[in-house]
């Protein structure tokens, strides 16, 4: 059975799924519609366009169901979907009744939709990261090809793909075809959210100016540590490009592939610009000025160090700093967290690399072919009311007069939301649906009111003076099965392996002087080859 052997290798996929941001434009294209209007719903159902419909809340008595993991699960005060203001509030403005199907708790997200896969009874629609796989579902008849039927039933999302070159292309597959509604981020403000911040009050007091270039960090690093024993520290997982940009280095320790001056496909952490970068991070660490935790840091840490005067220089995501200043707030301790821009090499570089990811998100929702030729127009309705006027604002800022009201004609959240006894991150979470990945537009203004102006002035100065954009591999690049099967079997050991060289190179367990040999073990993993097949798929990519 064909989605028995999907869901099998499917683990595999993605666990060695590329780093991924956003890509480039193109010329859209139309291939491939024919074949998928013969078995459409909108040709059986004779409906050639939009003016049958009568608009929202649609009167109906059917229910469909949708299966999610890791986003638009109720929050955690309440039982189930059935108590949640956003998914209820759903249900009315579009009068369909929705049931939701979220993994049990404690269950892994990635097992959980391997087994729902393999599942006799597919629910009507997934919304999950789908995006790099999608041919494959279509080709192993999991989700339905939606070519003929997104103009019909859903024409406010299909226009919205249409004035968007780069949103089309990464919503169908290399053959045309279009599979399924994204998630999409606004602007690039609200794909950039994390770079390099210090104490600000530190700052002054010692009278540094904020930090241009590396030498400006290192005596500011060292600064502080002589003044209040304060050393950099972080959380390896949000550490992103960390200060790479002043190396043209594309990671850290997390690996990546991106996209360089001449449209190739690298490895970052086979670059030589890495290796220096990771050189400085070994200096720093080897005089004592990089917390020894930080190899293991979680976010509980980082929080509790900072909350202790322990580290006044980091990298991190502005969901992170904008809970320290609220601590720092709240314990009265005087700390002045502010972001600073990406170091470069000599000051009035531009800024190379930075934390990016691409506009267009890796959740998709997609049709399964469970969804009867009856139920699609419905389901596909459902769907497009998160890119209607009304649907995006419901979406991104619930209820008026509830979550929110509009104040100079801005939309702006109440203390309903703001205030929340447990957080705003939790006030949000039980009104609107595009906090993480909704089936809409996630506001930029949205993204902007739930962090501190700190926060945001931050991201102002990490989007400036940055070319991230051009060597960003999107996420809408896909492989075909051939290439899935063998790229999962080469990149999840030379992934793992890179990662964890990466730690030792840091603390000097492996000296950097041996990173010939390093890139060598890499391409005796196979890293040519899979540099062969992300380069094949990135053309294709770029001629849909």
């Amino acid at each position: 059975m064909k989605k028995q052997a999907l869901a099998a290798i499917l683990a595999a996929l993605m666990a060695a799924s590329a780093l991924s941001g956003c890509g480039g434009g193109g010329e859209s294209s139309q291939s491939g519609t024919e074949s998928s209007t013969q078995s459409s719903a909108a040709a059986s159902s004779g409906e050639t366009g939009t003016e049958e419909f009568a608009g929202y809340p649609i009167e109906t008595d059917q229910t469909l169901t949708v299966w999610t993991a890791g986003t638009l699960g109720p929050d955690s005060s309440y039982t189930d979907y059935t108590e949640s203001p956003f998914h209820t509030g759903l249900a009315e403005m579009t009068g369909i009744n929705v049931e939701w199907q979220f993994p049990s708790a404690g269950t892994d997200n990635t097992q959980a939709f391997n087994l729902m896969l393999v599942s006799d009874d597919l629910p009507d629609i997934i919304f999950y990261q789908i995006i790099s796989n999608a041919q494959q579902y279509i080709d192993d008849g999991v989700i339905r090809d939606l070519t003929a039927d997104l103009p019909v039933y859903a024409p406010n999302y299909w226009q919205y793909l249409q004035e968007n070159e780069h949103y089309d292309k990464s919503l169908k597959t290399d053959a045309g075809q279009y599979y399924g509604v994204g998630s999409f981020r606004e602007s690039i403000w609200g794909a950039v959210y994390a770079g390099p911040v210090l104490r600000k009050d530190w700052l002054d007091e010692q009278g540094l100016d904020e930090p241009v270039t590396m030498e400006d960090w290192d005596n500011i690093i060292r600064t502080f540590n002589e003044a209040y024993g304060a050393r950099f520290a972080f959380v390896p997982s949000r550490m992103y490009t960390g200060f790479g940009s002043a190396y043209g280095a594309f990671a850290t320790f997390t690996p990546g592939f991106y996209i360089d001056d001449n449209d190739q496909v690298q490895y970052a952490m086979a670059q030589e610009n890495w290796k220096n970068y990771m050189q400085q991070l070994n200096t720093w660490y080897e005089d004592g000025l990089i917390d020894p935790d930080s190899v293991t840091l979680d976010d509980d840490g980082m929080n509790t160090k900072t909350l202790n005067n322990e580290t006044g220089t980091t990298v991190t995501a502005i969901s992170q700093m904008s809970a320290w200043i609220q601590n720092a707030d709240s314990a009265g301790t005087g700390a002045e967290w502010i972001g600073v821009s990406y170091p470069v090499a000599q000051e009035g570089d531009a800024i190379v690399a930075t934390q990016m990811e691409d506009t267009v998100q890796n959740y998709v929702a997609a049709v399964t072919t469970s969804c009867s030729d009856e139920n699609l127009p419905l389901a596909l309705r459902w769907l497009d009311y998160g890119f209607t006027e009304e649907g995006y604002m419901y979406w991104n800022y619930g209820t008026e007069g509830v979550s929110y009201t509009m104040e100079d004609g801005v939309p702006t959240f109440t203390d309903t939301v703001l205030n929340d006894p447990a957080g705003t991150r939790y006030g949000l979470d039980k009104y609107i649906g595009t906090q993480w990945a909704g089936i809409s537009k996630q506001a930029e203004g949205m993204v902007k009111q739930k962090n501190a102006p700190e926060s945001v002035a931050a991201v102002d100065l990490w989007v400036e003076n940055n070319e991230m954009t051009e060597h960003l591999m999107p996420y809408g690049v896909t492989l075909t099965t051939e290439e899935s099967t063998e790229y999962s079997s080469l990149a999840t050991s030379i992934n793992t392996y890179a990662s964890e060289m990466a730690l030792k190179y840091l603390t000097g367990e492996e000296s950097l002087d041996n990173f010939d040999s390093f890139v060598e073990t890499l391409n005796g993993m196979g890293l040519e080859r899979v540099l062969e097949i992300q380069q094949a798929a990135y053309d294709r990519f770029l001629a849909r």
